[in-house]
């Protein structure tokens, strides 16, 4: 028997892409997933919900990696943060189903950051990038804003340049997020 599990996922998440969150019955992930529903509830006893936060742990363990590729631990904080943001940029353009996603989750009943933070293992370079996003007055290097400010600026911005049909080049991306910096960090 060939393990489902990865086309649930996939099924689930073509039609939260396609469809919304809440319009992603799960009979018809069990037949865009060419399983039974027993099939499923075998995976996921949970039923929707376990879909929902399988789906979770898998793309943000991936948009993890896609932000991380590249890293450099040695690289100054300015330089660390344009190449996360050009990454962050990248997965955006590059997984539009997980992006569509990763906006229904988050605003969703489903979204829990205390089970978020348990899918995600700890990670030297994230905790390092983490203490250095925080606002100056808490020991970062950001201005003194609004956590949803700071992600408004930076990677809420990379998100919709991502959503444009415009393709931009390497040298606008860098200017923006050079300009992303100045603007929450200088």
């Amino acid at each position: 028997m060939t393990d489902r599990k990865p086309a649930i996922l996939d099924a689930m998440l073509d039609l939260i892409a396609e469809q919304g969150l809440d319009k992603a019955p799960m009979s018809l992930v069990a037949k865009r997933a060419s399983a039974s529903a027993g099939v499923i509830y075998h995976h996921f006893p949970d039923g929707k919900d376990a879909v929902i936060q399988a789906l979770f742990a898998r793309t943000a363990l991936a948009k993890r990696a896609a932000l991380l590729e590249g890293y450099d631990a040695a690289a100054a904080p300015r330089d660390m943060f344009l190449k996360l943001w050009r990454n962050a940029y990248t997965f955006y353009r590059d997984h539009p189903r997980e992006m569509r996603f990763l906006d229904q989750y988050q605003h969703s009943r489903y979204c829990n950051p205390m089970a978020a933070a348990a899918v995600l293992p700890d990670n030297p370079e994230v905790n390092r990038i983490n203490a250095l996003s925080r606002p100056k007055k808490d020991g970062g290097l950001f201005k003194d804003l609004p956590p949803e400010a700071l992600d408004g600026l930076s990677f809420g911005l990379a998100a919709n340049l991502a959503r444009s049909p415009i393709l931009y080049d390497d040298a606008t991306l860098d200017a923006v997020a050079a300009t992303v910096w100045s603007a929450i960090a200088d």
